[in-house]
């Protein structure tokens, strides 16, 4: 496995290749679709990253797994590498790699918070940080799964006080008050909150791969598969007046918008937002509902 992504590094000229624990969702926990790091390393801990270079591969975890990873590491030729302290990935690299290097990630699995967090930490040695496709897809190949399927459901009535409708009105006002005319969000559990939905797309995680994006003028749209919406959804969806777009949409969605988006840098990949026009302003803070939803409304706490 390791061969084929050393041939990735050859083909695009990188002198290393970065696979971290994400998707565009920045979940802790992520499909199967998205656990590349598992899959060319075979260490199954829910944290780390696998660094591959031409003659060396590295996972670099923290001390909840270092038992763990030694075991499953061993026989495969990649190193265990300790994290703590300020020691990770990204610093190893800054100080070990030549100047005008460079490195690749997959743009899916990158948010936009570490980008910068990553380019400013290689730009003292004009290392260049390439996130223009996806390094895996041909060392994975067929043997990669697929996006799941299962069909999303409503929270159960006893443990919604509050409508989605009455849910977004709130997120709008915050989107008045910080001068925005949009708000993305790509946090899936904020995304089921609001929404009154659940699914099953992560183990153990009741929740379904979708973006939203919320108009401050009374729209709002989830991105999420069709074939995922039974006609009882569907029609609670349209009832908090929320139209559905194909998943693979939202990208396409925000290279159309115009005035101000308001998201969160920490919580959106830079596949989603990457064609964004340069004119559309920029809000960056916590998403609303993160807070929101860690607040109990009158009906919860009577």
């Amino acid at each position: 496995m390791l061969t084929a992504l050393r041939q990735t590094l050859t083909r695009h000229a990188l002198a290393a290749l970065i696979l971290p624990t994400a998707d565009p969702h920045l979940s802790e926990y992520i499909p199967e679709h998205w656990q590349s790091r598992q899959y060319f390393s075979g260490f199954t801990g829910s944290a780390g990253v696998l660094v591959v270079q031409p003659e060396t591969a590295e996972l670099w975890t923290d001390s909840r797994y270092w038992t763990q990873a030694e075991a499953e590491l061993a026989g495969s030729g990649i190193v265990l590498q300790k994290q703590e302290n300020g020691r990770n990935h990204i610093a190893h690299l800054a100080q070990t790699l030549p100047e005008h290097a460079a490195v690749g990630i997959t743009p899916d699995m990158l948010s936009v918070a570490e980008l910068r967090r990553i380019q400013a930490a290689f730009a003292p040695k004009n290392i260049a940080l390439k996130h223009d496709l996806d390094y895996t897809a041909a060392a994975w190949g067929n043997a990669r799964p697929a996006l799941p399927t299962a069909p999303v459901f409503a929270q159960k009535a006893e443990f919604v006080p509050q409508s989605a409708a009455e849910k977004l009105h709130r997120v709008r006002q915050s989107m008045r008050e910080n001068g925005a005319d949009w708000h993305f969000i790509s946090a899936l559990d904020d995304i089921a909150w609001l929404t009154n939905l659940r699914g099953s797309d992560i183990a153990y995680n009741p929740v379904f791969l979708s973006h939203l994006l919320i108009g401050a003028n009374g729209t709002a749209t989830l991105f999420v598969s069709p074939s995922k919406i039974p006609p009882d959804i569907q029609a609670a969806l349209t009832a908090a007046a929320i139209q559905i777009q194909p998943y693979e949409h939202a990208a396409d969605a925000l290279a159309q918008l115009s005035g101000c988006l308001m998201y969160d840098p920490a919580k959106v990949a830079v596949s989603t937002v990457f064609r964004l026009p340069s004119s559309v302003a920029k809000c960056e803070q916590a998403n609303p509902s993160t807070q929101f939803k860690a607040e109990k409304c009158a009906a919860e706490v009577a």
